[in-house]
């Protein structure tokens, strides 16, 4: 919740100490390290505009098309990429599941 405090990190030794201090900066660098690497695709078509203009023998409609195929096949992977995950997670939960039922008919 916002304006609760963070784990109290000297209350705590050894390994929970590591686990629940480090939590917070795992939850915000993890996602902050995919917006950099997202930002640097956004952005690197545009420092080498004129490289890849004079490697193509062409102008900027080019360049623009060339930056914009990341985007296009980003999105066309979107939906498939995410059906494909839930159906695999969907599988690893029923087979958990099944694992876990068929070890307890056994007790």
């Amino acid at each position: 919740m916002l304006g609760q405090a963070g784990p109290d990190c000297n209350r705590h030794t050894g390994d929970d100490r590591v686990r629940l201090c480090m939590r917070p900066w795992l939850m915000w660098g993890v996602p902050s390290f995919i917006f950099l690497i997202a930002f640097f695709h956004r952005v690197a078509p545009g420092t080498v505009a004129k490289e890849l203009m004079a490697a193509f023998q062409g102008g900027g409609a080019l360049v623009g098309l060339l930056s914009s195929l990341y985007f296009y096949a980003y999105a066309g992977l979107m939906l498939p990429a995410g059906l494909l995950a839930g159906l695999i997670l969907a599988f690893l939960i029923l087979g958990l599941r099944y694992v876990i039922s068929l070890s307890r008919q056994d007790e």
